[in-house]
């Protein structure tokens, strides 16, 4: 079995030259029976992972996890921060190279959004108005913030 494979030298009409390789069938194995299991279980992993990433009851509760602080530019959310201690950046132009959600996954519970919060202000300035709701009561879900702000987005 050789384990050359062919090539040729061909040129464009510019002049300029290329190699061509052509398929040489004496190269190709059929795979061992542990690759195709191997594969199989990659396969068993990834169909596994989409179908609990669409799983309609993580997508509720996912959604469902309540705001702690809502950070609106020109009336639009630009960010917000989670109870669970999540955030979204629905404008991401306004944090580049802002890491504070970095250093805030660091720091416990109520500490890590207030540092994250905080570090948006003050990375915003005066342009920006915080709504803070806190760790209980009464918030907006990400989903309905998802949704006002893909809304604006249009």
């Amino acid at each position: 079995m050789s384990m050359t494979s062919s090539l040729s030298t061909s040129s464009f009409s510019l002049g300029q030259s290329y190699v061509a390789r052509r398929f040489d069938p004496s190269m190709s194995r059929a795979p061992t029976a542990e690759e195709i299991s191997q594969r199989k279980q990659e396969a068993a992993k990834q169909a596994a992972g989409l179908a609990e990433a669409n799983d309609p009851a993580k997508i509720a509760a996912y959604k469902s996890v309540k705001a702690h602080t809502v950070v609106r530019m020109n009336g639009e959310i630009v960010a917000a921060a989670y109870r669970d201690g999540t955030a979204d950046y629905h404008r991401n132009a306004a944090f580049i190279g802002l890491d504070a959600a970095t250093y805030a996954n660091q720091l416990a519970g109520p500490q890590g959004r207030d540092y994250m919060v905080n570090a948006i202000m003050k990375k915003l300035g005066n342009r920006a108005v915080e709504e803070r709701y806190g760790e209980t009561g009464w918030a907006p879900n990400r989903g309905a913030i998802d949704k006002e702000a893909n809304a604006s987005k249009a």
